[in-house]
């Protein structure tokens, strides 16, 4: 069976090259939030299973656009990396640390 959305993120420090993003996928929709661009695109994945046509200013998706801006940023803010990812400490690794370092 198949999931019922996953979120995804995409950084890369090249924003001229493929510009990062988020992204809320759903079986039928997908929602994606090109954050440094300050743009945003919905595709309609059963009848534009390619993503050649962005919807999301057609007034009848309007609902499901701000219903899954609002998931994917439940779910950014959730997932959301720790503000101290390389504090130090042995990480329960053993690891002897050169006393110079510490």
């Amino acid at each position: 069976p198949w999931r019922e959305e996953f979120f995804y993120e995409f950084t890369f420090m090249d924003e001229n090259f493929i510009p990062s993003s988020k992204a809320l996928v759903r079986k039928k929709w997908k929602f994606i939030d090109w954050y440094m661009k300050n743009y945003t695109q919905l595709f309609d994945l059963e009848n534009d299973p390619l993503e050649l046509y962005d919807v999301k200013d057609d007034s009848k998706h309007a609902t499901i656009v701000n219903e899954m801006r609002e998931r994917l940023n439940q779910l950014r803010d959730y997932l959301k990396e720790p503000e101290n990812v390389c504090e130090r400490g042995d990480y329960g690794l053993n690891i002897s640390v050169p006393s110079a370092v510490k």
